[in-house]
């Protein structure tokens, strides 16, 4: 099976990377093993936080979202993420960040950084789009908001 260069790019630069060390994750990760389409690969996600800290989070924001206690939950700020890079593995969607401590953070539609209250809603090569429940004057109605690459 050939890769695309992009792909192939990319995962070049993270062996090489991760050969110095870890510097993306320094906190233990959780390995899952996929298996799509005859193909499996294998998915590395930082620890859930704490549950009592994210209802207390999910206390600051005006609206309601019940919707999303069943989404990944990442102790994040949207605001201090800058956006390197958006993938396609199949047909899912990934935009890739660095934060503050130069961590590589992967991020897919329906995860919620809790710090900021924020959901993201799409993602496609261009852009990722996101929810910013913070600042939603009418919950029912969010404004979906982008950020592109």
């Amino acid at each position: 099976m050939k890769l695309p260069p992009i792909l192939l790019a990319l995962s070049t630069l993270i062996i090489a990377t991760t050969a110095q060390g870890d510097p993306f994750h320094s906190a233990p990760q959780q390995a899952t093993t996929h298996v799509e389409q005859g193909e499996e690969f294998t998915s590395h996600t930082l620890p859930q936080e704490n549950p009592k800290e994210s209802e207390d989070l999910a206390k600051t924001s005006p609206c309601d979202l019940p919707h999303l206690t069943q989404a990944e939950q990442y102790p994040f700020d949207f605001n201090q993420l800058k956006l390197v890079g958006l993938i396609r593995i199949n047909e899912h969607y990934q935009g890739l960040f660095l934060n503050e401590n130069q961590q590589l953070i992967a991020l897919k539609k329906g995860d919620f950084l809790t710090l900021s209250q924020t959901e993201i809603s799409d993602i496609n090569l261009k852009s990722i789009h996101y929810i910013d429940w913070l600042n939603t004057p009418q919950c029912d109605q969010p404004r979906p908001l982008q950020r592109k690459l």
